[in-house]
């Protein structure tokens, strides 16, 4: 055959002989080029599925001669994504819709929540009946193996690493390394029939369509954040097309608010005539809400003057509310409104062109689940002129995650406890003790178990140089599941 000859994969319907039925009408098929050992994805001709057709050539149209084909058997069960269930629950609030495997390689994971405070925590995968220390690391929704950060509702999609395909694994685990702590797993079924990993399965993600956040071990990429009262509430913000979306993070209990929004007056923090979100968690309805208000004087609203909810002063809520969270004290409420909305009274808009002063505040919520008065000392409402430039890009100045906090409000923790002298001590796994326990006197989140010496909760122990100590450690005997 000369350099003219075109080759073309073709398809038929009956036989080999119907290639006429498939030939191009519109755009000429490119012509093969040689390959050695590729990897090929063909997509059938408009309107044309696999049990459409009895078999597939490789066909030089030019001398009619066939290459080589391979027929379809009638009835084929093509490989297909396969649905999981959800991760299962152990720690660190871990949470997921479904599960999908979406080829040999991939796995889509909706609707992800991890609270991130596992020091060493990664996707895990490996084999036998329950998660053990002899997996491998999965990087993460951005090619990453650095621990894992926070999700919160997140949509996300991991690949395998190397030759690994979801045939050599019995199981998919968030898990930490220091510690050898499964937070939750799923099982891999044996019986699975799944497409290959070409990269045609891919689909829209939260990593797809939204700005990707870094492990917190590192500085975020394209991330603002703002620290507004020292320790207790800091925003994170992004502009997207013509929203823009905030997200507030907040150390506050559960029957207080947190708000933020736009000065009544640049240059200083004024609350009359601000326009502010008010955003909280509703335990009636179990849901979390953030509300649009608009502040005309310095009292509880009234139906047309106070601090009232956008809606109740003839208004609409210009908000939407994408996400919630709340886990070690800490509530994470993210939303989203309009840079400049249709409410000129009631709205202000969000300047992309210059810096603006901002308020923030928290305080109790009232009966009607409305904001109620603040303390006016400094910690719970902006006291200095706040600016903030919405068009920045990585204006990351927050230094505390807020999640490392002592409950000021709870009761004392108890006293610290020391072993001074005993030669033998005997070592338990037990209760964290609440409130008054492992996070109050440590200011540390527990993880749900904590050590014993000697009956005594995690006590200081003092030895002496040259002495002998025997200790007795009943941690349990269940290598694949720290917790017993």
């Amino acid at each position: 055959m000369d350099d003219n000859t075109t080759v073309t994969w073709d398809a038929g319907a009956s036989g080999l002989s119907d290639t006429a039925s498939m030939k191009y009408v519109a755009n000429e098929p490119p012509v093969l080029q040689q390959h050695n050992n590729t990897d090929i994805i063909l997509k059938l001709p408009m309107g044309k599925r696999i049990r459409d057709i009895l078999w597939l050539s490789v066909w030089c149209r030019r001398f009619t001669v066939d290459f080589g084909e391979i027929f379809i058997p009638p009835g084929l069960d093509v490989p297909k994504p396969r649905v999981l269930p959800e991760f299962k629950r152990l720690a660190h609030g871990l949470r997921s819709s479904n599960i999908s495997i979406l080829d040999a390689k991939t796995f889509y994971i909706p609707n992800l929540h991890y609270d991130g405070a596992g020091p060493d925590a990664y996707f895990w995968v490996g084999n036998g009946s329950e998660p053990n220390i002899m997996g491998t690391k999965v990087p993460n929704e951005i090619g990453s193996l650095e621990p894992l950060r926070g999700y919160q509702g997140e949509d996300i999609e991991i690949q395998l690493p190397g030759n690994l395909t979801v045939y050599d694994i019995d199981w998919l685990a968030v898990w930490c390394v220091e510690y050898r702590h499964n937070f939750g797993h799923v099982y891999i079924p044996k019986d699975l029939d799944v497409p290959p990993a070409l990269g045609q399965t891919k689909i829209a993600t939260t990593t797809t369509t939204s700005t990707v956040y870094t492990q917190a071990t590192s500085k975020p990429v394209n991330v603002n954040c703002k620290e507004l009262l020292r320790g207790k509430l800091n925003v994170m913000w992004e502009v997207m097309d013509d929203y823009i979306v905030i997200e507030l993070i907040g150390r506050i209990q559960e029957d207080q608010y947190m708000a933020f929004g736009i000065s009544g007056s640049h240059g200083h923090p004024q609350m009359v005539g601000a326009d502010v979100v008010v955003a909280f968690y509703d335990r009636r309805q179990r849901r979390f809400r953030a509300e649009d208000y608009y502040m005309s004087s310095l009292s509880q609203c009234d139906g047309k003057l106070g601090v009232c909810p956008d809606e109740r002063i003839g208004g609409k809520n210009d908000v939407e509310i994408l996400s919630g969270d709340r886990s070690h004290g800490v509530t994470r409420i993210k939303y989203r409104r309009l840079l400049q909305t249709n409410e000129a009274v009631n709205d202000r808009a969000y300047p992309l062109d210059r810096q603006i002063s901002v308020i923030a505040a928290i305080g109790p919520l009232n009966s009607r689940d409305e904001a109620n008065a603040h303390s006016h000392t400094g910690t719970e409402v902006t006291v200095d002129d706040v600016q903030i430039d919405f068009a920045s890009k990585n204006d990351h100045t927050c230094t505390d995650a807020l999640d490392n906090y002592r409950d000021e409000n709870g009761p004392e923790p108890w006293p610290l406890r020391t072993i001074l002298g005993e030669k033998t001590i005997t070592a338990r796994i037990g209760p964290t003790g609440g409130k008054r326990g492992y996070t109050p006197i440590t200011g540390h989140p527990s993880w749900g178990i904590a050590w014993y010496m000697n009956d005594l909760l995690i006590p200081e122990i003092y030895v002496e140089r040259g002495q002998t100590y025997t200790f007795i450690v009943e941690g349990g005997d269940e290598m694949t599941q720290p917790a017993k």
